[in-house]
């Protein structure tokens, strides 16, 4: 009987629960049925400005250089060879000696030389007599015209071979021709030496000319008594004029030599140093400012972040004209900018920023 009471209450609790579930629309609502919530339209998307610090540049007009690799050569080497033959006597003057023009540098033995001078001074006096009496007899009737002319010549030929004699000794004492630096004498006391033989090279430092080869493309913008600088690698500036252009483009390189004379009056050791020269070719207005400010765009252009009329990041291509020891120039950007010196690591083109002044460029960008 307690079974059969038991069913019978299962079965009323059934039906109240299906009669309930009828008058709710059919539907049991469960935490794993619930419908989601509907979603928002998506806002637009929009972040905080990043606090950026920002410096004001002004361009300046700034001289466009073309930079090129060269060196130090002297202006003028002389190379002094023998003229004559005979053995070495004398070297008075040191190798690496300064020297002025006029300076004896080697002294050859005379040997018969002066003999042979002597000899030829008697002939030139000989003939010098036996004209002059022949012109006396000329005068009389007893001299033929022939044998006038005959010892006309032979005088000739007598004082020719004395001045070739005189010659020759002069030749056996080479002195400087020019103020300069005894640079090479690749003689000892005792050498014989012939006829066209090295006997010296003098080397005048009062001026140098640094040289360097310029791309064609810069050609147009030289022009000669333009002024230049050159520095050496000890930091040394040395100032002078464009002197020398090639006519003709070196075969290999396509490029021209130039010459740049530079005074040298303390006569400073500078020949064979490397240079960099440099030759303005053009006035431009640049920036200058510190290199860590640069950045590479997607196209991988250099450019410098600033700030553009709406308070976004704006990106600017730019070029180095040239550097210097506080900065690099640069070119592309507009007259006046702001550019943004601390954080420019951290934003792209577009992004909105706050800017905050300050009064002069950062070390290192960030």
């Amino acid at each position: 009987m307690s079974l059969m009471k038991s069913a019978t209450w299962i079965a009323v609790l059934l039906v109240i629960c299906l009669a309930v579930w009828l008058v709710s629309g059919g539907e049991v609502v469960t935490a794993a049925t619930e419908p989601p919530a509907p979603q928002q339209a998506d806002a637009p998307a929009s972040s905080a400005p990043v606090r950026v610090e920002v410096l004001h540049s002004a361009a300046q007009s700034i001289t466009r250089n073309v930079i090129i690799q060269g060196q130090v050569e002297a202006r003028r080497v002389v190379r002094l060879k023998a003229e004559t033959s005979g053995r070495v006597k004398e070297l008075p003057v040191v190798r690496g000696s300064r020297v002025d023009s006029g300076t004896l540098l080697v002294a050859l033995e005379l040997n018969e030389r002066e003999a042979q001078r002597q000899q030829a001074e008697a002939q030139v006096r000989q003939y010098e007599y036996e004209l002059k009496a022949a012109e006396t007899l000329k005068q009389k009737g007893l001299q033929a015209d022939t044998r006038l002319m005959e010892l006309r010549a032979q005088l000739a030929a007598a004082r020719a071979s004395l001045a070739s004699s005189a010659q020759d000794i002069a030749h056996t004492r080479i002195s400087a021709p020019i103020d300069g630096i005894l640079d090479q004498r690749p003689l000892e006391v005792g050498d014989f030496l012939d006829r066209g033989d090295a006997v010296a090279t003098l080397v005048d430092d009062s001026e140098v000319k640094v040289t360097a080869m310029v791309p064609q493309n810069h050609l147009p913008s030289l022009h000669l008594g333009q002024a230049a600088s050159a520095r050496l690698l000890d930091g040394r500036e040395l100032q002078g004029q464009l002197s020398y252009i090639a006519t003709e483009a070196d075969s290999g390189s396509r490029s021209y030599r130039v010459e740049v004379s530079v005074a040298n009056p303390e006569h400073q050791r500078l020949i064979g140093m490397s240079a960099t020269l440099q030759l303005p070719v053009a006035s431009v207005r640049a920036h200058l400012l510190s290199p860590a400010l640069l950045s590479l765009n997607s196209r991988n252009q250099l450019v410098i972040k600033a700030v553009d009329a709406r308070q976004q990041v704006a990106e600017y291509p730019v070029s180095i004209v040239r550097t210097a020891e506080d900065g690099v120039w640069l070119s592309g950007l507009p007259a006046e900018v702001e550019v943004i010196s601390t954080g420019q690591g951290f934003v792209s083109a577009g992004d909105p920023i706050e800017p905050v002044a300050v009064t002069a460029p950062t070390a290192q960008g960030g």
